[in-house]
């Protein structure tokens, strides 16, 4: 009789062992539960990002417009190098 004590105490024993072992590995593979905290967390993080990039884009715009501008400017200072003419002259003895 103490022997199939023994062994039914050992089965249910081992048993919760598994049981536990089991609940344990789900717990295990659940993702970690997101508080409030992160969540604001990662919504001021997203906010910054995108404000960044905001002002990259402006920065490459104006950064265009400078190297546009820098770009006409030699134009017109190229153009009028080699374009040197000269003016009649307004006496009516030298023309």
């Amino acid at each position: 009789m103490k022997n199939l004590y023994a062994s039914v105490i050992a089965f249910f024993a081992f048993t919760a062992m598994l049981f536990a072992q089991q609940t344990q590995e789900k717990q295990d593979q659940l993702q970690p539960t997101v508080t409030e905290q992160q969540v604001e967390r990662d919504a001021q993080a997203a906010k910054l990002a995108r404000q960044q990039k905001i002002l990259d884009k402006e920065k490459a715009m104006r950064e265009q417009a400078e190297k546009q501008k820098n770009e006409d400017n030699k134009r017109v200072t190229t153009g009028s190098i080699n374009t040197v003419t000269k003016k009649a002259s307004t006496k009516p003895g030298k023309q």
